[in-house]
Order: C-alpha cells, then sequence, then structure tokens
C-alpha cells in the first residue's frame, strides 16, 4: 500500500504508525510488569460480614466478604451479622478484627 502511495502520505502514515505502535508496546510492558492481584489478596482492606463461628476455642468464623465466603480467625470474640474488616491473609484464612464504624466514617 505504501509504495503506491505519494511519499509525502506513505511517510507521514508509516511516522504515525511507529509512534502508535510504540506507545501501544509501552502500555503492554508496564501492564506485564505490574504484580498481579488475585482475589485473595485484593481483600485485604475489604469489609465482611460474619455469617457464622467455626470454633470459638480458636477464633475462627466463616465470614461473607463480597460474593465469597471464606474461613477467617479473630483474636476478638465476633457474632454473627457483625462487619469485619480484612486486615491480612494467614495461609488460606482471612485475618479479621472488628470494624469500628465510627472511626470509618470520621475517615470518610
Amino acid at each position: 500500500m505504501f509504495w503506491i502511495l505519494p511519499l509525502e502520505y506513505a511517510l507521514s502514515i508509516n511516522i504515525l504508525l511507529w509512534i502508535v505502535s510504540g506507545l501501544l508496546g509501552y502500555k503492554v510492558v508496564r501492564a506485564m510488569m505490574l504484580s498481579p492481584k488475585d482475589g485473595f489478596k485484593s481483600l485485604i482492606g475489604a469489609e465482611a460480614m460474619v455469617v457464622s463461628m467455626v470454633n470459638q476455642s480458636h477464633g475462627q468464623y466463616l465470614v461473607k466478604a463480597g460474593h465469597e465466603l471464606w474461613t477467617a480467625r479473630s483474636r476478638e470474640t465476633l457474632r454473627p451479622g457483625e462487619k469485619v474488616e480484612v486486615i491480612a491473609t494467614d495461609g488460606i484464612k482471612l485475618v479479621v478484627e472488628r470494624l469500628d464504624t465510627e472511626n470509618r466514617r470520621e475517615n470518610e
């Protein structure tokens, strides 16, 4: 196609394509360098709700974070229906603490 067009048009189109390709390549490389954030690690800082108590003596609970149920542990005694915040992960369990609604409203 470029050999059919006059030199000015072919050169302009070629330069434009090089610029667009370079910008797209730059964006792709940056996206590939980002660390993957799977669903498990992205829950840190999320709000969840206690569904049930699994083992009271070990502080283990079943919590609903997003649309999923997770096993969680807490140092505090929690009741079903309480709102909690995910503060960390421990293996495949979430570490949660009671959500302080007063402090949360002040921060927003």
